[in-house]
């Protein structure tokens, strides 16, 4: 999802001429602004997010039969509830710019079709 959502994000923002992917029109959600100008929610949804993942790896291997690693279950299990909102929050504003890009990129060809069929029809 998140491979995904970058590519159409920064696809649509390559078709437009913008220079990065982090400048965000007005037609951008104010949620994904926020991501996007303020490096310290950035950083800390990105952290929440891969400490997630990083628990729920651990989290299998210390529930495995006669694992060493038992006795950092505790720990593992209150740090992948403390990610967990962060982790939500990360996916759903990957889905929110998988969205933008994908709306970006069929207006843009809406666009570019309808300047077509004009150079078309003038050349009839």
């Amino acid at each position: 999802l998140d491979l995904a959502s970058h590519y159409c994000i920064v696809y649509s923002q390559l078709l437009q001429g913008t220079a990065s992917h982090k400048k965000m029109g007005d037609d951008t959600n104010w949620l994904l602004k926020i991501y996007y100008h303020n490096q310290v929610v950035l950083f800390l949804c990105c952290l929440f997010n891969e400490t997630f993942f990083v628990m729920a790896y651990l989290y299998f291997h210390c529930t495995l039969p006669s694992s060493p690693a038992a006795f950092y279950l505790p720990i593992v299990t209150v740090v992948g509830y403390v990610c967990a909102p962060g982790m939500v929050l990360k996916q759903y504003l990957n889905i929110l710019q998988l969205m933008t890009g994908c709306r970006r990129i069929s207006e843009f060809d809406v666009f570019n079709r309808a300047s077509l069929r004009e150079e078309a029809a003038k050349a009839k």
